[in-house]
């Protein structure tokens, strides 16, 4: 269920993003539609990752949320120095998509751990 909604929002989104940037800026501002495209992907990611989150945290999963939580800052730290220095607001973009890409790829990985264990 939540990755349908999470799906279908994110799809709505880059369908519609170009026509309200038009409606509500000028044409001038279409480049940041190719910002918004990259940014809505990673933050869908962030938000199917804080899904299997919750549920590790209600399973007393603090250790592994805990390393998850610097494995992606780490990420961050890496990209918005480096992918930002070298490739400016796109590489800022870039971070966010590979930052919720490392989030949800850690959930997975601590959510089949977990179920292994049981």
């Amino acid at each position: 269920m939540a990755v349908g909604l999470t799906t279908g929002a994110a799809l709505i989104f880059i369908l519609l993003i170009k026509y309200v940037v038009i409606i509500l800026y000028t044409v001038q501002f279409l480049p940041v539609v190719a910002l918004a495209y990259i940014t809505a992907i990673g933050s869908s990611l962030f938000g199917l990752g804080d899904y299997i989150n919750r549920f590790l945290q209600a399973k007393g999963k603090g250790k592994e949320l805990r390393n998850s939580a610097f494995i992606v800052g780490f990420v961050n730290i890496v990209g918005y120095f480096l992918l930002v220095y070298f490739f400016g607001v796109i590489g800022a973009a870039i971070t966010q998509f590979c930052a919720g890409l490392v989030y949800l790829t850690a959930m997975l990985y601590f959510y089949r751990r977990y179920k292994r264990a049981i």
